[in-house]
């Protein structure tokens, strides 16, 4: 449920405390392809990060505090990942019209689980 998230987003990630394992969660959209899509992005995001040796504590801190009023806090060129963050979007909405949707469309199912 979207009320389980640690902060208000529909999509999350974290690693265990090794950084062995990542974690991902989403709240549930009521439409499994914007979902996926949510999913994917968190993965691409994280495993960017990973590579580019930006923290998850990183990400988190941005997220949570300077970013946390913005609707995309990754969009914003001051963010840690926003390179990381870019791309995955980039492969979210390539995703999103594989799939039989508009950005748009996604983007409305996304808003109405923030809105609840």
């Amino acid at each position: 449920e979207h009320k389980a998230q640690r902060y208000p987003t529909v999509g999350d990630l974290w690693f265990d405390p090794r950084g062995k394992i990542l974690h991902i969660r989403v709240s549930k959209m009521g439409d499994w392809r914007s979902e996926a899509a949510v999913a994917l992005h968190e993965q691409v995001e994280a495993m960017l990060c990973q590579e580019h040796s930006i923290t998850t504590a990183q990400v988190d801190k941005w997220d949570m505090g300077e970013g946390a009023e913005m609707d995309e806090p990754g969009a914003d060129p001051r963010a840690p990942y926003h390179h990381e963050h870019m791309v995955a979007e980039d492969i979210e909405r390539r995703f999103i019209v594989a799939v039989g949707l508009t950005w748009e469309q996604h983007c409305e199912t996304v808003d109405s689980v923030e809105l609840k």
